[in-house]
């Protein structure tokens, strides 16, 4: 039986370290680029949530039976993945399906890089607005900013509109501010400036992403030592990630580390019959999740994917405090195997993305995306740090259209002097 656990756990890992590989060979991209940039930086977090995290918290270790169900999930989903995505491309290819959306839909007026950076610093006076609404709504300011990890584990509740916002609006900033500067001085210079505000949106996670587009943008500018500057980037990134744990006991860290050992558990709950399938209803009381808590007060916190962390941590969805668990556990909570199958064929993320993929990387220089506002959209779509998290699509869709619509309108007023 050991063997058999050890392979599933071999084939995760191949298939995980694989696809950015896939990506890199057919698009004949250098050894190091964007794809394999963002890799290199999660690896150590993908290290930790699956197997340093049970390894520690599991009976058996990474040898627990329902962990190795949950890895066995994962890589029905990953190879599911795999294949769409080299189906995908092959059309693409074939049809020039890409080439020809891009042209309808290419917008006539012209990129200005100073009005792209005056884009920049509106996105950034709306990420204070809606920063100060946030803060102030229930916690206070001050204390948002004294304890930032406290607000956004608690304090939340009934201003999430203003949290996903302020999000989107520092990404945006970020990304349009780093893509418009010339010189790599400044480059470093204001991605300190953008790592100090993302840290008071108290996740680890987001100032992981915004490191991650300096280099990328590195990457698309030619940067010259840039394989030098990873090698001394990623030890010093999680150096500072790790002193914000508050301890450097091995278990203590392992243990924020829990998706899978979360996942272990469901699998464990299941197959014992302590929970059904939900059977469509995490499917459909999702939708609850397009709705403003601000705008409808009576909104339940329970709902979607939560309906699984109230069954294991009872009272914590409404705390805003949600554990999360890895792999495909919604699909799965919802129909099974099944579930999984369907949603990693027709998972329309994994399409757009190839989409963008192809787009940006199939010859195209970065003076001409500097110049090509369809270009910029999807260099945002695909690389702009945390863009749109929390912002479910359609919803998702609808404020895309109205960022383009905002940073087009900067690019065509023209402010004349008096």
């Amino acid at each position: 039986m050991a063997v058999f656990l050890i392979i599933n756990l071999f084939i995760y890992v191949i298939l995980t370290i694989y696809y950015p590989i896939y990506l890199t060979r057919y698009f004949h991209l250098s050894s190091l680029n964007p794809i394999v940039i963002s890799f290199l930086f999660y690896a150590p977090v993908i290290l930790f949530k699956t197997f340093i995290g049970p390894m520690f918290a599991l009976e058996n270790g990474i040898l627990n039976i329902y962990f190795n169900y949950a890895i066995l999930m994962s890589n029905i989903d990953l190879i599911i993945k795999l294949l769409i995505t080299s189906l995908l491309l092959r059309t693409f290819h074939r049809r020039h399906i890409d080439s020809k959306i891009i042209n309808l839909i290419a917008p006539k007026w012209k990129i200005s890089a100073i009005r792209m950076k005056r884009a920049s610093s509106l996105c950034l006076f709306f990420f204070f607005i809606c920063f100060i609404l946030l803060a102030s709504h229930s916690y206070g300011i001050v204390n948002w900013i004294i304890s930032p990890r406290t607000g956004y584990q608690l304090y939340r509740s009934g201003a999430g509109v203003f949290y996903a916002l302020s999000l989107l609006f520092l990404s945006t900033s970020f990304a349009l501010r780093l893509i418009y500067t010339i010189r790599f001085k400044s480059i470093f210079i204001w991605t300190l400036f953008y790592l100090f505000l993302v840290w008071f949106m108290g996740s680890k996670g987001f100032l992981l992403d915004f490191a991650i587009f300096y280099f990328i943008i590195l990457w698309f500018k030619n940067y010259r030592h840039l394989n030098r500057l990873i090698k001394i980037g990623i030890p010093a990134i999680f150096a500072i990630l790790l002193m914000n744990f508050g301890s450097i006991n091995i278990e203590d860290i392992t243990a924020y580390f829990d998706y899978y050992v979360n996942s272990a558990h469901y699998y464990e709950e299941y197959f014992n019959g302590g929970i059904d399938l939900f059977n469509g209803e995490i499917l459909l009381s999702n939708f609850w999740s397009l709705v403003p808590r601000i705008i409808y007060p009576e909104k339940p916190y329970v709902y979607g994917f939560l309906l699984v962390n109230e069954h294991f941590f009872p009272g914590a969805a409404e705390a805003t405090n949600t554990p999360a668990f890895g792999g495909p556990i919604e699909s799965f909570a919802d129909f099974g195997i099944i579930g999984i199958v369907i949603s990693s064929v027709f998972n329309f993320t994994t399409w757009f993305n190839v989409f963008c993929n192809n787009v940006i990387f199939k010859s195209i220089s970065f003076e001409q995306i500097q110049s090509n506002p369809i270009l910029i959209y999807i260099v945002l779509i695909l690389f702009a740090p945390s863009f749109m998290t929390f912002i479910e699509f359609p919803l998702s869709f609808f404020v895309f259209l109205f960022l383009m619509g905002g940073i087009s309108i900067c690019n065509r007023v023209v402010v004349k002097n008096i």
